[in-house]
């Protein structure tokens, strides 16, 4: 049973060291993701330690205090996330309608064929902006009626799952198309003005996923990150970054962007 829990605890250690590796591989960075399940493996781990623990045995003490540590190094991780720290983002004191914007973002899944409860979904949140990833032809035809209340738009529909379908009731210019890194993977830049007169800097992104069956590096995620972080930190107006990222708020990638 001890060599059991040992080869456990050892792998569950490797989880969390492998991702501080700085390699592209997409083994190196799919353990940035489950920062929480490998908290709660390792709890279990020291459970079962603490259960069969033997004061005699060098390696019960030696295992127990690695794992401890590294349920220490998880947590210490995890918590900025929870609500037990402190908040990064206030919220607005008062009610100012002409400088506030709501935003929808769903990833529709491309072979998903539930338009109408898309639809349905838009229509209960009434944001004023709505972003649909994942949208090939099918989907732009099925929800072209979006347009009577989103008088502004821009439409991406494509075949690879990276499709993008950008609707909006506020004013969209200096519209733009971009391929930043791979030809056939969009993204959407724009200019949103407000109610206020005030311009956004608006950028739509679906960078692709670090796994085997679709792109075994991280290189070119973590490129168009990196250059759209690049564009906001230049640019002049506030700027908003919508879409999914493929990537977890904690990742090395994420804190440069």
């Amino acid at each position: 049973m001890n060599v059991f829990i040992y080869s456990v605890s050892l792998l569950t250690i490797c989880f969390t060291l492998i991702p501080l590796i700085k390699h592209e591989y997409w083994i190196f960075r799919v353990f940035d993701y489950p920062r929480l399940q490998k908290l709660v493996l390792t709890a279990i781990c020291f459970a079962l330690l603490l259960g069969y623990f033997d004061r005699s045995v060098i390696f019960d003490w030696i295992a127990l205090t690695v794992i401890m540590i590294n349920g220490i190094y998880l947590s210490s991780q995890i918590m900025p996330f929870t609500p037990l720290a402190k908040k990064q983002v206030l919220y607005a004191k008062g009610n100012m309608q002409e400088q506030s914007v709501s935003l929808m973002v769903s990833n529709v899944y491309q072979d998903n064929k539930n338009t109408a409860g898309c639809l349905g979904e838009i229509t209960r949140a009434d944001p004023d902006v709505v972003l649909l990833l994942e949208t090939n032809k099918r989907w732009d035809l099925e929800t072209r009626s979006l347009s009577q209340e989103y008088p502004y738009h821009v439409r991406v529909p494509l075949e690879n799952t990276y499709g993008m379908l950008l609707y909006s009731k506020l004013p969209l210019s200096a519209t733009k198309i971009g391929y930043l890194v791979e030809k056939d993977i969009p993204s959407i830049h724009c200019v949103l003005t407000l109610r206020s007169g005030l311009e956004v800097q608006l950028y739509a992104v679906h960078p692709t996923p670090p796994v085997p069956n679709e792109n075994p590096r991280s290189t070119e995620r973590d490129k168009e990150l990196l250059l759209i972080a690049d564009l906001a930190k230049r640019s002049s107006r506030p700027v908003i970054v919508i879409g999914d990222l493929n990537d977890v708020a904690w990742s090395y990638t994420t804190e440069l962007f």
